[in-house]
């Protein structure tokens, strides 16, 4: 059933009417949580071009972004497709408030939480330029802000901090290094290695955010977070940040309010235990190398 309804939706989402062009998206959005659907029948369709087309429609803005969020995880083949159409520059402007979408504030609130949700699963496991064109197109002064979990005209991400969760993890990915696996020549044997430099990912964050400042901000967000997850995620981002060179390591350690608030996740009787893991995960880092 699923192979003839794909391409139908696809072309439901050209249709003159905005609502049927709404309804596709969400008929979409639902297909592409089964992950045989979204790697077959939806990539067989190269729905993700016309869904990026829609992003610059307003009726249709946060409808398709809620679509595009599973298209773009690492193993889903429209990926590669949705980076080629330049899914980047919109789904930026959205998160950074600046994409028109018609509706009132809620709808807005509904954009801005799937356009963060769509590029957290884009910087998974992303190559570095894709990660640079995120993060140029962000900025680092709006990463702040984000971070903080306000947007750009000074509304809340979301009422429930869900929004900042996932800026947060878009940034600890961001931060993320993959390790490649491959033959060792003549031995049959696997070994593990850095596809970059050491650091060089976190380096490329620092230097367009700030070191200090970014730590500040990740500390605000573990002292006094929107909900527990989002501590998680700043730990996880702290983590990322020790795991890079001697430098990087060394500006955690200095960081006096960012060792205080690590360590109280591993006293404090009361802390999430993905907290913890986290908080751990850092120290782990930090005393690694």
């Amino acid at each position: 059933a699923c192979s003839g309804a794909v391409p139908l939706l696809r072309q439901g989402l050209s249709s003159a009417f905005a609502g049927v062009r709404i309804a596709a998206c969400c008929a979409l959005r639902s297909l592409s949580r089964s992950v045989h659907i979204l790697r077959t029948w939806i990539a067989d369709a190269e729905i993700a071009p016309p869904l990026c087309a829609l992003l610059a429609d307003p009726k249709s803005a946060a409808a398709a972004t809620a679509a595009l969020c599973n298209l773009l995880i690492a193993f889903s083949p429209a990926r590669a497709d949705a980076l080629a159409a330049g899914v980047i520059v919109p789904l930026v402007a959205a998160l950074r408030g600046e994409l028109a979408c018609g509706g009132g504030p809620v709808v807005r609130a509904e954009l801005r939480l799937s356009a963060a949700w769509a590029l957290r699963n884009l910087s998974f496991r992303a190559d570095m330029e894709t990660k640079q064109r995120m993060l140029s197109g962000l900025g680092g002064a709006r990463v702040l802000g984000l971070v903080s979990g306000l947007s750009t005209d000074g509304e809340a991400l979301s009422s429930d901090g869900e929004a900042v969760v996932h800026v947060l993890a878009m940034l600890r990915n961001l931060l993320h290094r993959e390790p490649s696996t491959r033959s060792r020549r003549g031995t049959g044997k696997e070994e593990t290695q850095a596809t970059d430099k050491r650091g060089c990912h976190v380096e490329m964050v620092l230097k367009e955010v700030g070191c200090e400042a970014l730590l500040e901000s990740l500390a605000a967000c573990i002292a006094r977070p929107p909900c527990q997850e989002a501590a998680t995620e700043a730990l996880l981002a702290v983590a990322n940040i020790a795991a890079g060179s001697p430098a990087h390591r060394r500006s955690v350690l200095a960081s006096e309010e960012v060792m205080r608030l690590v360590s109280m996740q591993l006293l404090y009787p009361g802390t999430h235990d993905a907290a913890r893991l986290g908080a751990v995960g850092g120290l782990w880092k930090l005393a690694g190398r």
